[in-house]
């Protein structure tokens, strides 16, 4: 199943029904761009693939940038609940700081510096791997 939310004016493409994971990305691209082939993740997790502000579906609101996005994940993570976050790029900022400012529970994350898109499951790094599965 897939369905496009609206949460503080972000649009975000949600899969499937099970533990909540949520995807960032960094500076180009958008959620649904960068993390093409996580939506095969659905079978095992509610996957969020989120375009940041001003990215995407999202509209560019007067405040942009990681002081903002981390607000915007965090106000996921309370409707969501306890999620895997992984953050591409500018999208690891975000993760981490969403996390550690607002405290909140966090089942596993992990980063990527690069502008390579993730692969399927079997071709994603290891460390992401045991985070996410």
């Amino acid at each position: 199943m897939v369905r496009v939310a609206v949460l503080n004016e972000l649009h975000m493409d949600v899969f499937g029904d099970g533990v909540p994971a949520l995807f960032v990305h960094g500076s180009f691209g958008w959620g649904l761009e960068t993390f093409p082939d996580q939506r095969a993740m659905a079978d095992q997790y509610q996957v969020f693939l989120i375009d940041r502000r001003g990215f995407g579906g999202s509209r560019s609101l007067e405040a942009e940038g990681w002081p903002v996005d981390m607000h915007d994940v965090a106000a996921l993570l309370d409707d969501a609940g306890p999620a895997h976050m992984v953050g591409q790029s500018y999208g690891a900022v975000v993760v981490l700081l969403a996390q550690r400012a607002f405290d909140r529970t966090v089942s596993g994350r992990s980063w990527r510096s690069s502008r390579r898109r993730l692969r399927s499951r079997e071709a994603m790094p290891t460390r992401t791997l045991r985070l996410l599965l």
